[in-house]
């Protein structure tokens, strides 16, 4: 299987990446109505302050593989988690669907955002996508990785962004409805 990175050009990765920037903000300002001009959250919405100094953080290396790094103090908007009380379309309803309480995001080497998801959540609303994600996964390709969440013990994959707004068919974060449910 080829690299996917193989299938787009650097214009178009630059694209991408450009897009997910802009189109995560524009999550992000819903969801953090309060996010502040330099791109962090004061105060963050997120409950105690053991909570605050203990969220974890996926970083992907160059050869794609997920690190977690933890007790992280600041956040910059590309890396904030999401938590889960979003707006009510289709993105909303992909993250309710298929991650634990936090979403984490990190870069990948092509310059775009990836999203940490909770594996078997994943499969249960996505399983025709799920299979292919996990084995661009494990080849570790631009954007797709594994990662352990080291405190629960529970697996993930980190996907490009560009890949779940594909999936949502979310263009604009307010205009679209959740999916029918899955049995």
């Amino acid at each position: 299987m080829s690299n996917y990175n193989d299938f787009l050009s650097d214009e178009q990765w630059a694209s991408n990446a450009s897009a997910d920037r802009d189109w995560m903000m524009q999550l992000y300002q819903l969801m953090f109505p309060d996010l502040t001009e330099n791109g962090l959250l004061d105060p963050l919405p997120f409950g105690s302050q053991e909570q605050k100094l203990g969220f974890d953080r996926a970083i992907i290396t160059k050869r794609g593989a997920a690190t977690v790094d933890e007790k992280l103090r600041r956040r910059s908007v590309n890396d904030l988690l999401i938590e889960l009380k979003g707006p009510s379309d289709s993105l909303g309803w992909f993250l309710k669907e298929t991650l634990p309480r936090f979403v984490l995001t990190a870069h990948y080497p092509s310059g775009g955002t990836a999203v940490c998801v909770d594996v078997q959540r994943l499969k249960r609303a996505y399983a025709t996508e799920a299979d292919r994600w996990q084995d661009m996964a494990n080849q570790r390709m631009d954007g797709y990785s594994n990662f352990l969440h080291k405190k629960s013990g529970s697996s993930g994959i980190c996907l490009p962004l560009h890949e779940i707004r594909r999936v949502c068919g979310v263009g604009s974060v307010q205009k679209f409805s959740p999916p029918k449910a899955r049995a």
